[in-house]
């Protein structure tokens, strides 16, 4: 498949696939951190036969997605990001849509749900991760979950013994994309 013949989409699905978090140590594996990581470029050539191209973007997009990938506890905004970037909030939002392909909400919400993998193998209590992780309370918390995942977080902590997650190789980081 040639880099012009991408199935849409098809940045999203590597995106989503390649998350951020580490896997379990196993006892298969000595107790060990197991090596599943996989990076972008292997990622690509298993389904598309080639490595994608990189993408540059913005450096405003890149710091505000990397202020939002910082989980500090405050919430990020449009209004703080757009002001870091010396825009409007309405261009601030124009820019980060045309140059992500994906709405600042949209995204910040995505990130937030996604941000929940990295405690899905621990016993933690469900309402303080989700205020930890910027929902404003636990039934936001849940239907959002839902929406991007079709299980109730408590089915994912449930589950998660055999959730296998992977993660991007060192070098490579989702800012570069």
């Amino acid at each position: 498949m040639h880099s012009n013949n991408w199935p849409s989409g098809s940045r999203e699905l590597k995106d989503s696939f390649l998350c951020n978090v580490s896997a379990p140590p196993t006892p298969s594996c000595g107790g060990k951190q197991r090596s599943d990581d996989i990076t972008s470029a292997q990622f690509d050539v298993m389904c598309f036969g080639e490595a994608l191209p990189p993408r540059s973007l913005d450096p405003r997009v890149v710091r505000s997605i990397a202020q939002i990938d910082r989980f500090c506890g405050d919430p990020v905004t449009a209004a703080s990001c757009a002001a870091e970037a010396g825009l409007s909030a309405s261009r601030f939002l124009h820019l980060f849509k045309q140059e992500t392909g994906i709405s600042f909400r949209a995204f910040r919400a995505w990130k937030r749900a996604r941000h929940l993998l990295h405690f899905a193998n621990q016993d933690l209590n469900l309402a303080h991760l989700a205020q930890d992780i910027g929902y404003p309370d636990s039934t936001h918390f849940s239907h959002s979950i839902r929406r991007f995942y079709g299980l109730m977080p408590r089915a994912i902590f449930s589950g998660s013994r055999d959730l296998a997650i992977y993660r991007s190789g060192p070098a490579e980081s989702a800012i570069a994309r």
